[in-house]
């Protein structure tokens, strides 16, 4: 899955880290500052067992209303499936 970071200002992003929690792998990461435009974080679903699995991405950085949690969720099934 790919989640977009925008810079919605005239002033650049500095992005100081992006954390990863739960059942969850960050693939990709942001460059530290952002001038405009936007950048993709991509996150890897890893199940450790079965069932709903839950984690999430918290992007450490230095924007307005910057203490962001974006709730992960996934379905781990059986293996072979």
């Amino acid at each position: 899955m790919a989640l977009t970071l925008y810079v919605a200002s005239a002033q650049p992003l500095h992005i100081n880290s992006a954390t990863v929690t739960g059942d969850f792998v960050q693939r990709t990461q942001c460059p530290p500052m952002l001038e405009s435009g936007s950048c993709e974080i991509r996150v890897e679903f890893r199940p450790t067992s079965q069932g709903t699995r839950t984690g999430t991405l918290l992007p450490n950085d230095d924007g307005a209303g910057h203490s962001q949690t974006i709730v992960l969720t996934g379905q781990g099934t059986p293996a072979g499936r």
